[in-house]
């Protein structure tokens, strides 16, 4: 079934000027445009649109996604193996959070004591780093990977700590 703009964006809980957007920088065209200028979406486009929700949903750059997805090792059923990883990490690392914000909650009310190393237990990256070898060892040739470590090389210990 073809999608018009309009339906595309309220489909994928989006905004029609984000697809604009994402059609002028060659991210995500539409597989036609009629002679009145409407956007017709057919699967492929919304497949893709999934991919680059998935991306975002796990703060990738749209540069970044772009030079993924045009890349022509990309494999979408491979990609979405490994969405499913990242999120679960995020998932892991965010439920830590709340459990600190929950027990620290407790230690403000004095319902409960909290050593001084367990304020901070839940901001650790060991899993992070494990995924970064991983990475390393699928990607580290691609120049995708040589430009992405470039420029975590020369970020400050604040934007890595944002990061």
């Amino acid at each position: 079934m073809a999608y018009s703009v309009q339906q595309l964006a309220r489909l994928a809980n989006t905004s029609v000027r984000t697809l604009h957007y994402y059609d002028e920088i060659g991210l995500l065209s539409p597989s036609r445009v009629s002679r009145n200028g409407y956007r017709d979406y057919d699967e492929p486009e919304l497949l893709k649109l999934q991919q680059i929700l998935f991306f975002r949903e796990l703060d990738f750059s749209l540069t970044d996604i772009k030079r993924i997805l045009l890349s022509p090792y990309f494999d979408m059923a491979a990609a979405l193996v490994d969405h499913r990883k990242l999120i679960e990490l995020k998932k892991k690392r965010l439920n830590k959070l709340l459990a600190t914000i929950d027990q620290t909650i407790k230690k403000l009310n004095h319902e409960t004591s909290m050593s001084d190393e367990e304020l901070y237990d839940s901001f650790g990256d060991e899993e992070m780093k494990g995924y970064a070898e991983e990475a390393k060892q699928r990607w580290g040739s691609t120049d995708a990977y040589k430009q992405s470590q470039a420029r975590v090389s020369k970020m400050t210990k604040a934007q890595m700590a944002q990061l």
